[in-house]
């Protein structure tokens, strides 16, 4: 595809319209996909400003620059940092598939965001008790299809280290015995970059909530675990929901349904699991990703020990 399409903001938009049919056709998750598709559409508006000065290839550090100081007003330096690389990878993109092989990667080389380290929201041990009370509970109180869902979904993030969109896609054909050890279940999610990935969990742990779930759905191989009582897929939003409830039902003063997953990897590392044990686990691409949890219970050991 040739790089310039006429001005800037009309060269920006034909590129961003394959960018994003690229990521759809790669397999992208929606809320990727959304994310990206706002931050681009940012940085176009930004950009139509100097339709008179700029043609795309004449786009620079300086540019980049100027639009990052201009966002920086508003953002924090984790979002900030966020902005930088999902314009770099369009400009990759851009990069990759112009016919001209103009190449904006070099200026993106000096362009850093120094983000600061920082601990993931988690559960301490007596916030998981205090949860998985509050699930048996619930359980005890409704006996209803509802309140067995919502235990099974949240031990599943807590135990498996499962994530919100890979919980919403499980199928019941998807939950099987592992052949390695028959006390835990292998359950296949489609994880990111549409890629199928087993997680296990401890059969006891959700046995006696999936046979309850059974009792009343009578599921059928393709049917979704995690779903209404008609069988209606549930959302994000609607998972953000349930679990901000159940939380605060806890007495737990914290959100956000990525802290169950969190709370898993935080467990690992407190108690010495091997870091590549948990990265593989966690399904984590890159060994730094893992390593913030090992530093975060560095941080809470050195915490402990002031107090002797």
């Amino acid at each position: 595809m040739k790089l310039d399409h006429g001005n800037l903001t009309d060269s920006l938009v034909k590129w961003f319209n394959k960018y994003i049919d690229d990521m759809k056709t790669s397999g992208y998750q929606s809320g990727t996909i959304e994310l990206y598709s706002r931050v681009i559409n940012d940085f176009i508006d930004y950009a139509n400003d100097y339709i008179d000065e700029y043609n795309i290839e004449d786009i620079n550090r300086l540019f980049i620059n100027g639009y990052l100081l201009e966002k920086g007003k508003s953002l924090n330096k984790n979002t900030e940092a966020t902005y930088l690389r999902i314009i770099k990878t369009f400009f990759v993109f851009i990069s990759d598939n112009n016919k001209e092989g103009v190449d904006f990667r070099h200026i993106f080389k000096k362009i850093k965001i120094k983000v600061p380290k920082r601990l993931h929201s988690y559960l301490t041990e007596d916030q998981v008790i205090r949860l998985l009370n509050t699930l048996e509970k619930e359980k005890s109180k409704r006996n209803s299809y509802i309140a067995f869902r919502n235990a099974a979904m949240v031990k599943l993030m807590l135990y498996s280290g499962a994530r919100v969109s890979e919980v919403i896609n499980i199928k019941y054909s998807d939950i099987g015995v592992s052949d390695v050890d028959s006390s835990f279940y292998k359950i296949m999610i489609i994880g990111k970059g549409n890629k199928q990935a087993p997680v296990y969990i401890k059969r006891e742990l959700v046995d006696e909530e999936l046979e309850f779930m059974d009792s009343i759905r009578h599921y059928k191989k393709n049917d979704l675990v995690f779903a209404s009582k008609t069988g209606r897929a549930l959302s994000r939003e609607g998972i953000y929901i349930i679990v901000k409830r159940l939380l605060k039902l806890s007495g737990i003063n914290k959100t956000g349904v990525h802290i169950l997953r969190h709370t898993l990897a935080m467990r690992l590392a407190a108690r010495n699991v091997d870091i590549l044990h948990i990265q593989k686990i966690m399904r984590h691409a890159n060994i730094a990703t893992t390593m913030i949890y090992a530093h975060s219970t560095e941080t809470d050991s050195v915490k402990a020990l002031e107090k002797i």
